[in-house]
C-alpha cells in the first residue's frame, strides 16, 4: 500500500500503524521540476550514502530519501486562501520548469517561508489577500533569504492601494487569467531571476511575444525570434549576437504594419548558467503609428509589471 500527500511525521506514524508500507509527500521533500530533480540526482550520485532507506515508524518497508542539500535554484511560493483556486497554477508552474511550493493557506505559507534551503524569490498570492498576511510572509521570507521576494498577484481587478504600497520593498506583478504558458513562464522567470545586468533602462510593462523579426547591423541581417516587447524595447533570440552598445535595425510585423525600429543593444541574456542566447535592445524614437500598435498589444495582454 502506498500513501500519497503525507506532510508530517505524525501522519507517517498513523499510516504505519494501519499497515501502509510506503509513503510519499512533503514529509520527505517538495515536488521538483525535471531540471532540478536531475540536478539533485546528480549531486546524490557523487556522495557516499547519498540515498538512505528510511523506515516508516519502525516497519521494514521504507521510502528512499535524498541525503543531500536541495539545489540552490530559486523557488516561488504560492500561498492560497484555503479555497484551492491557486492549486492548478502551482501545478502549471512546476510543469513549465518554474520551481514552486504550494501552501493551502497563509499559516502554512509561513512554515515554508521559514525553511532553509533554496531561496524563495517570488511570492504568488491572490489580489484580495489580507495586507497583514502578505506583509508577514514578505517579512519571513526576507528574514530567511536576506532578500524580499517579488510579488505576483493573481488579480481579478485593480490591486488595492495597501498592496501597491509594497512596491517600496518588492517588485510587483499583476497576473490576470486566462494566462497562457508562455506568459506564465516569462513573468515567473523575471520574478525568480530578476532583471539582467545592464537592463536598467528597460521600461515596463512588457509582454511575451512569438514574432519573427530581422536584426540588421550595417549591411548584414539575420532572422530572430522576438520573445518579449514593450514600447521602449524588445528581447530578441538570435544565432549571432551583436555586441553590447552596438547599433542595430529591428523589423517585425505587428497587426497590419511592419515595425521598423533603430535600436541599441543594452545587454545579452540567457538561462541561468548557460551562454547568452538573446539580446535586449532599446528602441530609438518610434513613429506614432508604431507606438500605438505596440501599446495596443501591451494592453491586450494580461501580465503587467507594476513596479
Amino acid at each position: 500500500m502506498v500513501a500519497e500527500g503525507v506532510d508530517c511525521e505524525e501522519q507517517v506514524e498513523v499510516l504505519a500503524k494501519i499497515g501502509c508500507d510506503w509513503v510519499q509527500g512533503f514529509v520527505f521533500g517538495a515536488a521538483l521540476p525535471e531540471r532540478a530533480f536531475v540536478q539533485l540526482l546528480g549531486s546524490a550520485a557523487k556522495s557516499t550514502g547519498a540515498f538512505e532507506a528510511r523506515p516508516a515508524a519502525g516497519r521494514n518497508a521504507a521510502c528512499a530519501v535524498p541525503q543531500t542539500d536541495p539545489p540552490d535554484e530559486p523557488r516561488a511560493l504560492i500561498v492560497d486562501d484555503g479555497s484551492g483556486r491557486l492549486g492548478l497554477l502551482a501545478m502549471r508552474m512546476n510543469r513549465i520548469g518554474a520551481p514552486a511550493l504550494y501552501a493551502s493557506a497563509p499559516d502554512e505559507g509561513m512554515l515554508f517561508a521559514a525553511e532553509q534551503g533554496s531561496p524563495i524569490r517570488a511570492l504568488v498570492i491572490s489580489s484580495d489577500a489580507d495586507i497583514g498576511a502578505v506583509t508577514r510572509l514578505v517579512d519571513r521570507i526576507e528574514g530567511t533569504s536576506s532578500r524580499a521576494p517579488a510579488l505576483l498577484f493573481v488579480a481579478e481587478g485593480e490591486l488595492a492601494k495597501p498592496l501597491l504600497d509594497l512596491r517600496s520593498r518588492c517588485r510587483i506583478w499583476s497576473l490576470r487569467e486566462p494566462l497562457d504558458d508562455a506568459q506564465l513562464q516569462d513573468v515567473t522567470r523575471s520574478a525568480l531571476y530578476g532583471t539582467p545586468p545592464g537592463a536598467a533602462h528597460r521600461q515596463h510593462p512588457r509582454v511575451p511575444c512569438d514574432l519573427m523579426a530581422t536584426v540588421a547591423v550595417g549591411d548584414h541581417s539575420q532572422a530572430a525570434m522576438l520573445s518579449s516587447l514593450s514600447i521602449r524595447g524588445a528581447l530578441l533570440e538570435l544565432a549571432k549576437r551583436p555586441p553590447v552598445e552596438a547599433r542595430v535595425d529591428v523589423a517585425f510585423p505587428l497587426e497590419d504594419i511592419t515595425i521598423r525600429a533603430p535600436a541599441t543593444v543594452l545587454y545579452h541574456a540567457g538561462p541561468a548558467g548557460a551562454a547568452p542566447t538573446a539580446i535586449g535592445v532599446l528602441f530609438d524614437a518610434l513613429p506614432a503609428e508604431s507606438v500605438d500598435a505596440i501599446r495596443t498589444l501591451v494592453e491586450q495582454r494580461s501580465v503587467r509589471c507594476l513596479a
